[in-house]
């Protein structure tokens, strides 16, 4: 007599980017698309490990935890994956395209494509939370945190770390930390604004030793009035980045 088994299987779901689910890394805003060589998070479901997994050598990888993300068919050098959120470079070989879709692979499961705008530049200055307050990712003269129990003076040097420089000279491979000398320099300085006024800039590309981490040194004018919380601003081409806060004190 034949023997009857009941099999039950359970499909889990793939991993999803709903939309608005891609953002500038540094800003979280999807406003201004993504420039090569960029970081981006991607925010979405099922996209990875329950708990996050970041990437410990350089270079990047661009398998983590067993998940892989393509932009445009390339390979995306991981820094972060988790099930909620995956932080990676976007390929510098995008450079010229205004479009490209993402695909999340978990195992052999891939994401549906999702409609990654591609920009020149995507300026973005990164934060943080110091004391209950929020700063920009802003180093004094002296390369301490800036913070309002640490001003910078009017007239020093700040060095500004942003995100969405676009192509670089010198330019480092995907997932490589960026060179010490030639340095990796953006093609043209950015314009940027500190409490309103232009900044003299010395320096725009790449952060040495980093991967896709923009720096920025600017000269704060005479002009700006003092504060613990004067805005800062970067625009390269025509995308201007959000507003980060430094604190000035008079000379």
């Amino acid at each position: 007599k034949p023997l009857t088994f009941t099999v039950s299987l359970t499909v889990l779901p793939g991993p999803s980017i709903p939309t608005g689910g891609i953002v500038n890394a540094a800003s979280f805003t999807a406003a201004l698309g993504a420039a090569p060589g960029s970081l981006i998070s991607i925010f979405g479901s099922n996209m990875g490990p329950t708990s996050g997994v970041g990437a410990s050598t350089l270079p990047l990888p661009t398998t983590l935890s067993n998940v892989q993300v393509t932009i445009g068919g390339y390979s995306a050098s991981l820094f972060y994956v988790s099930a909620g959120q995956i932080n990676c470079q976007v390929p510098f070989e995008l450079a010229g395209q205004t479009t490209a879709p993402v695909v999340v692979q978990v195992g052999q499961a891939p994401s549906a494509p999702f409609p990654l705008t591609i920009s020149a530049n995507s300026p973005g200055i990164y934060t943080a939370v110091i004391n209950g307050q929020t700063v920009g990712a802003i180093l004094n003269q002296d390369y301490s945190q800036n913070t309002p129990a640490n001003p910078a003076h009017v007239g020093q040097v700040i060095q500004i770390f942003a995100n969405g420089q676009g192509v670089v000279s010198n330019q480092p491979a995907d997932g490589a930390g960026a060179p010490g000398g030639p340095l990796a320099q953006t093609a043209a300085n950015p314009t940027v604004l500190i409490g309103g006024q232009a900044a003299p800039v010395a320096f725009s590309g790449l952060s040495p030793g980093f991967v896709g981490l923009w720096q920025i040194n600017a000269t704060i004018p005479s002009t700006v009035t003092p504060g613990s919380a004067v805005t800062v601003q970067v625009i390269q081409g025509t995308s201007a980045s959000n507003a980060a806060n430094v604190a000035i004190v008079s000379p």
